[in-house]
């Protein structure tokens, strides 16, 4: 007669201790990453609201700047302090736009001194029907809008769109640009002709 000898008790209990443990631990984690889960769906609500109360394009959340200030603030770790309105208001927006007018300028610089440019203007309404005389660098890395004119209370004659224009060529330089795309009124003939007498290498 044979005895089937089990494993010994020792390894018995030590069995089922390592269970519960598995057991425990796995409850730990679906109880946290619950609680994780219901804090996040509670966070999202908080973004939803913000974005409709303000008006916000639901599409900005697509956008790389957006994408980028959360995965900044994330990594910021300790407790982070929105800035107050006067500082978004008044400091960071002044900083943050000499900011991205420095960068646009290297690097429309950069591209217009090594491949050159077209200077395209043309003369719009905006939304309070003001006239502006609207002026934008295109070259290879893109366009760029460098100004606006308001022609409001000017005399809209040759020499005052001439003298308007030629502060953006002097900006670049001539021999950094190419051509010039303007608007083909009757009126913008004799701005070309002083244009192609002070500036001879111009194409139209």
């Amino acid at each position: 007669m044979f005895q089937v000898e089990g494993p010994p008790v020792n390894n018995i209990k030590g069995a089922n201790k390592s269970i519960n443990n598995d057991i425990q631990t796995f409850q730990h984690v679906s109880i946290s990453k619950w609680l994780n889960l219901a804090k996040k769906q509670k966070l999202d609500k908080k973004w939803v609201i913000l974005f409709y109360e303000l008006n916000i394009p639901f599409n900005g959340v697509w956008h790389l700047t957006f994408i980028k200030v959360v995965k900044a603030t994330f990594k910021f770790q300790t407790y982070y302090k929105p800035p107050s309105y006067h500082g978004l208001h008044i400091y960071l927006l002044k900083q943050s736009k000499l900011d991205v007018s420095r960068h646009i300028y290297e690097r429309t610089q950069n591209s217009i001194h090594k491949y050159e440019a077209t200077i395209y203007s043309n003369g719009w309404d905006n939304v309070a029907w003001r006239p502006l005389l609207n002026t934008m660098f295109v070259y290879s890395n893109g366009d760029v809008f460098v100004g606006a004119v308001d022609t409001t209370r000017g005399c809209k004659d040759a020499w005052y769109i001439f003298n308007a224009l030629v502060r953006y060529i002097e900006s670049v330089r001539i021999d950094n640009i190419i051509q010039m795309c303007i608007d083909n009124a009757s009126s913008m003939r004799n701005v070309i002709d002083l244009l192609l007498y002070h500036f001879p290498s111009l194409y139209f």
